[in-house]
């Protein structure tokens, strides 16, 4: 995970309300993404069931790994 997303970092000094708004700026900051706000507020990713991604999976957790390259 890259440094600038660090929960200690991003979260430091920010309250409840405003965490997964923080946490979403971060995201768009380090990667140059974004989401619209339809999605946010209508969509299914408030209901999302997260996992970790620091960690290796757990017994009957499913995973994918993705390897992406650029050149010739």
């Amino acid at each position: 995970m890259p440094g600038t997303l660090a929960p200690e970092r991003v979260l430091r000094g920010v309250g409840e309300a405003d965490r997964e708004r923080r946490l979403l700026a971060a995201v768009q900051d380090e990667f140059g993404l974004s989401l619209p706000r339809h999605a946010l507020a209508e969509g299914i990713l408030p209901h999302l069931t997260t996992r970790s991604w620091n960690r290796a999976p757990r017994e009957g957790e499913s995973y994918a790994y993705a390897t992406i390259s650029f050149g010739q």
